[in-house]
């Protein structure tokens, strides 16, 4: 009976012990500090910033509307000088966790967002560090606009970036690097906790940092980019196999002699099997005049084929 209250007595001694040690360090970090000041002791230096992509799930491929959607966590680390502290003075505490508005945040958003609200990302804590080391890791679900090109459909492969850069600061104030320390197989994108998708494969994660020059200012970006091959084993039984039962039964047709009372019925059912294939592939087709699938080019020169037959066994 007693044990529970003495556990008790001695959780309550050790919160009010480490609670007000806790609340110390926070009230002096917060003094002289402003949220709007880049974390620099000099102003003319830039606040160095490493960033990381972790790529968790590749959600949709959108070909039509030129859209992916990824779940990705946006990790960036930095060094202020004002969040310094020794932690034998605040009872050992080497790290805390503080509000998303307590601190200085670079303004990094990706340039080619297809979001509603551009950035999607959830807002997090700041991770403190007693070394003055920043870590800002909010996740989302964001939208890219990507160039997709379906020539090749569905034996494709896809290569779409993420572009990120500061909206305001320029890389004299905020210098942005790839952070790609421990990434092993060749990848530049995090992807221990990627999922994979069942229609894409991921090859490559190739990352890289530009920097421009615009009215005598640097701008830094970096391209994180993903090289990506469509699954074939779907569209191989679905897309494929029919497409080429039908150019059969079309070159089938073709080759009986108008006399033959089946023929028209035969290309007349071909020709509709080709409509309703048409509009499968249309569906997913870009309205673009860049790139045609080559199967829809197939699937068009056998409606053009099935035509002639129709039209050519009516003048018999």
């Amino acid at each position: 009976m007693l044990r529970p209250i003495i556990l008790l007595v001695c959780l309550v001694v050790w919160t009010t012990r480490a609670s007000p040690e806790e609340y110390r360090l926070i009230q002096d970090l917060k003094q002289n500090y402003d949220a709007i000041e880049r974390p620099v002791a000099n102003h003319s230096d830039p606040v160095h910033i490493k960033m990381r992509i972790i790529l968790q799930q590749i959600v949709d491929v959108d070909e039509k509307n030129q859209v992916i959607t990824l779940v990705v966590w946006q990790q960036t680390k930095w060094y202020d000088y004002k969040m310094r502290w020794e932690p034998a003075e605040y009872g050992g505490i080497k790290m805390v966790q503080l509000p998303n508005s307590f601190l200085w945040k670079p303004d990094i958003l990706l340039f080619n967002s297809a979001d509603s609200t551009f950035d999607a990302s959830f807002a997090v804590n700041f991770v403190v560090q007693h070394t003055g080391e920043i870590l800002l890791a909010p996740p989302g679900i964001v939208k890219l606009s990507c160039a997709i090109d379906i020539t090749w459909f569905p034996y494709d492969e896809q290569i779409c970036h993420l572009k990120y850069g500061s909206w305001t600061y320029n890389g004299n104030q905020l210098d942005l690097h790839v952070d790609d320390e421990g990434i092993e197989g060749g990848h530049h994108i995090d992807l221990q906790y990627f999922m994979p998708n069942g229609e894409w494969e991921l090859l490559a994660t190739p990352a890289e940092r530009v920097a421009t020059e615009f009215a005598g200012l640097k701008y830094v970006e970096i391209y994180f980019r993903m090289h990506m091959k469509r699954r074939t084993l779907y569209y191989g039984l679905n897309w494929i196999v029919p497409s080429m039962l039908i150019t059969l039964t079309n070159v089938l047709g073709y080759t009986l002699p108008p006399e033959c009372g089946e023929k028209i019925t035969l290309q007349i059912t071909n020709l509709l099997s080709v409509t309703v294939f048409l509009g499968m592939v249309s569906e997913i087709t870009p309205p673009t005049s860049e790139s045609i699938p080559v199967i829809e080019s197939d699937t068009n020169v056998s409606s053009y084929f099935l035509a002639g037959s129709v039209d050519e066994r009516k003048s018999v």
